[in-house]
């Protein structure tokens, strides 16, 4: 029975390539992303089956619930003609042979390698909340374990600060964020998620060590950065340290658009510090 999902599985993702192949200006319209996302939890799935961190029921069911999601994406996206209905480009050889042929060699290896006869999870239990939970904590934790044995791998560590976010997971993400942090010192989208996960909640809210750590370091690597300079020059407001305060807001000043609205508050905090001495 698993078998037979698996190819109805490959022929619909099959489909779902030539599909976005066939739609012009495909990787910048509406959906594309999401479907990139899909397509990269099928590949992290495989990956989690392959170490045996999930099983082959499990792994199909969840095969099935991002192939459904990858069809409604595509369903959403729009035509980009003239008069609203897109005309579709001929499929280059290459492309069309990529689609065919990429679902079955996965469908031939599911034969020979997996366990084609297993019972199949049943499918009302595949959407349900509390199975997609169940998936994506397998997926995380599978993450996890790959890179406790892995630990050099920024991206890696990246992934797993986002996706315990998504769960929740603060304290964790943050702990993750700042491992790739320290591998990657210089990257500044690694240290602006670093930032992002412990920025306050709120404007009165305090600004944690490690929030203000991560901006220091994107400054000197950035020194027109406008988050880093605002934050900043608000700390030194709040610990009464006019000079930071002064020098991060003069130059936020000069480095913002002329007219921006945020200048004129910038401009009367800078007036509501004490003269310098």
């Amino acid at each position: 029975m698993t078998l037979v999902v698996a190819a109805v599985l490959s022929i619909a993702l099959a489909a779902l390539l030539c599909l976005a192949l066939l739609r012009p200006g495909g990787g910048g319209a509406p959906g594309g992303q999401e479907l990139e996302i899909y397509r990269d939890q099928l590949a992290e799935l495989e990956r989690e089956r392959a170490a045996g961190l999930i099983g082959e029921a499990e792994a199909e069911a969840a095969k099935a619930e991002i192939a459904r999601r990858m069809i409604g994406a595509a369903r959403a996206r729009p035509g980009d003609g003239a008069d609203g209905a897109a005309t579709p480009p001929r499929l280059p050889r290459a492309a069309l042979a990529a689609c065919i042929v990429a679902p079955l060699l996965a469908l031939g290896t599911y034969a020979w390698r997996g366990n084609p006869w297993q019972e199949a999870v049943p499918a009302g239990s595949e959407a349900s909340p509390a199975a997609q939970a169940r998936m994506i904590r397998g997926m995380v934790e599978g993450l996890a374990a790959r890179l406790a044995a892995n630990p050099g791998d920024v991206e890696g560590w990246r992934r797993l600060a986002r996706s315990r976010r998504v769960l929740g997971e603060i304290e964790a993400a943050r702990e993750a964020a700042a491992r790739a942090a320290t591998l990657a010192p210089d990257d500044l989208e690694v240290l602006g998620e670093l930032a992002e996960l412990h920025a306050p909640s709120g404007p009165a809210d305090a600004m944690s060590e490690a929030f203000l750590n991560a901006l220091r370091r994107i400054l000197a690597l950035r020194p027109d950065d406008v988050q880093a300079l605002f934050f900043l020059g608000l700390d030194g407001a709040r610990r009464g340290d006019g000079a930071v305060s002064r020098g991060n807001w003069e130059r936020l000043l000069a480095v913002l658009p002329p007219g921006a609205p945020v200048a004129a508050e910038i401009k009367r905090q800078l007036d509501a510090l004490p003269p310098p001495r």
